[in-house]
């Protein structure tokens, strides 16, 4: 993820904060900031905002922080509380997109699709690896695969891109265990140091609570919520464009079922084997064997545990 500011949107932070009035969403890439952006300003009246808003991608990138007018403008403000007035202390006006534990899977899957609407495919990641992640977003990631993952003698570069799924999905594997994967806690535990803020927990996007905490935003803020059929439209379009939520549930359905023994034929993608793999490490204190092809079926699994004599 890309900690960078530019010029111009150094300038326009500062247009928008010479607003006494302005409502800021700070959220941390991936964390929906500019889709709540959009459902507020509705949500107080402005009627400038439909459909249009989302991307086929699922994400909000056509809500502008450019939009400086607007009651209620998101950015990585959090970039900026050393280098302008923009703290918790100074600043009460503050929305803040937190996450906990729970949240990183739908987090980490979604930004292969979201991030700069790249839309990248769950179900082809391990071809042309090197140049889908050759952005400022994962770059990252093709470093740790190089540095970490993949043998020394393994060529990994423009010119030879693909990476075997073993390695990919053992990637994903340490980067769900990771408690600052993306730096992502450690940037929040410095912003939860205070508490000037309206917490704005990013699990409300997808645990059916998303609506209710709209209205005790308005509360907060002291107003009544406006369009809230239009509201409730969105966010059902919204919900829709984002596969990673129906994943994490048929996961944890997939887990139930491996507990409770039952049989069925397994096709997953590599971030739900990752997800997979994780958890029966966790849960059962085994390794998953390193192989490209993952488990094909819950009787794979099951006989695998029982061959660890579980």
């Amino acid at each position: 993820m890309q900690d960078l500011i530019t010029d111009e949107e150094f300038s326009r932070a500062a247009e928008v904060l010479a607003r006494q009035d302005t409502i800021l969403i700070d959220f941390q890439g991936g964390g929906y900031g500019h889709f709540l952006s959009g459902i507020c300003n509705l949500a107080f009246g402005d009627d400038s905002y439909d459909s249009s808003m989302l991307r086929g991608s699922g994400s909000s990138h056509n809500v502008k922080y450019t939009q400086t007018n607007k009651k209620f403008v998101a950015f990585h403000w959090y970039l900026l509380y050393n280098t302008m007035s923009v703290n918790y202390k100074l600043y009460p006006r503050i929305i803040e997109i937190t996450f906990s534990k729970n949240d990183f899977f739908i987090w980490f899957s979604g930004l292969f699709k979201r991030l700069s609407d790249l839309n990248l495919d769950l179900n082809q990641l391990e071809v042309d690896t090197y140049n889908k992640f050759n952005n400022s977003h994962f770059a990252s990631l093709n470093t740790d695969l190089k540095n970490v993952f993949l043998p020394s003698e393994f060529k990994f570069s423009e010119t030879s891109p693909d990476c075997p799924k073993y390695v990919l999905r053992d990637c994903f594997i340490a980067c769900m265990r990771s408690k600052t994967f993306h730096h992502i806690y450690e940037r929040q535990e410095k912003i939860l140091e205070n508490n000037n803020f309206f917490n704005f927990e990013f699990s409300n996007f997808y645990n059916d609570n998303f609506i209710e905490k709209i209205k005790e935003l308005c509360v907060h803020f002291q107003v009544e919520v406006k369009n809230t059929d239009l509201i409730n439209q969105l966010y059902t379009d919204f919900t829709t464009k984002q596969p990673a939520f129906k994943m994490q549930q048929r996961c944890e359905v997939l887990l139930q079922e491996i507990r409770d023994q039952k049989v069925k034929d397994l096709n997953l993608n590599i971030m739900e084997e990752a997800y997979i793999a994780s958890r029966l490490e966790e849960e059962y204190n085994v390794a998953c064997p390193i192989h490209d092809e993952f488990f094909k079926s819950t009787s794979a699994i099951l006989n695998f545990l029982k061959n660890n004599n579980i």
